[in-house]
């Protein structure tokens, strides 16, 4: 969650749109170029984002998003 929409758009660095949206594709380049890497930390491995893109979910009602894509090791 974030406390306003502005925050949200600052915290990935994207222009504030005048056209409402749901739900972005993000190339995995400019996404980490923005937050750094995802990793996590698995049993004997680590696990990362292996696809070209990152999808970006925005729900207003409850300034809150979600960040998923394909992982692999």
């Amino acid at each position: 969650m974030v406390p306003s929409e502005v925050v949200f758009y600052k915290l990935f660095d994207m222009e504030e749109s005048k056209k409402a949206w749901k739900q972005k594709k993000i190339p995995l380049e400019d996404f980490k170029c923005t937050t750094g890497g995802l990793t996590a930390s698995i049993r004997y491995r680590y696990l990362r984002v292996v696809g070209k893109d990152i999808i970006l979910r925005w729900y207003k009602e409850n300034n809150s998003f979600t960040v998923s894509g394909s992982y692999g090791m």
